[in-house]
């Protein structure tokens, strides 16, 4: 069966739609992201002389650079972290517990209720 060619041509012109208003917040991002990078307004001419396909050229290539070297600075994270000798998070905590055990109790019950917390709210 045939679909009405009325409701094609209109989901076609939605398509279009779709890509159009992508293609414009396209356009948009990647002026606010050369904005940013270069510290320049939008309205600048160095700016407004690009073609857009320059700025989705400059922006793969900048994307590319910055993921080179987040990888590199990884590699390094991964070497110095073999490196590391220091104690763990599990050894530290022990450490503050074997401490705090030393600690001599105090009772503080006598200053949850009553009269020792009028003497105290007193002298604030």
């Amino acid at each position: 069966m045939k679909k009405p060619q009325k409701n094609h041509n209109a989901y076609i012109q939605g398509l279009k739609n779709i890509a159009k208003s992508s293609f414009e917040d396209d356009e948009e991002l990647l002026m606010i992201w050369w904005s940013n990078k270069y510290k320049l307004p939008r309205n600048h001419p160095l700016l407004l002389q690009m073609h857009l396909e320059e700025l989705f050229v400059e922006y793969y290539q900048d994307q590319h650079k910055n993921k080179n070297a987040d990888s590199e600075l990884t590699q390094e994270m991964i070497e110095e972290d073999e490196k590391w000798e220091g104690e763990t998070s599990q050894e530290h905590e022990h450490k503050i517990k074997k401490k705090l055990s030393k600690l001599p109790q105090v009772d503080l019950s006598k200053y949850q209720e009553g009269e020792p917390f009028e003497e105290i709210n007193e002298t604030f």
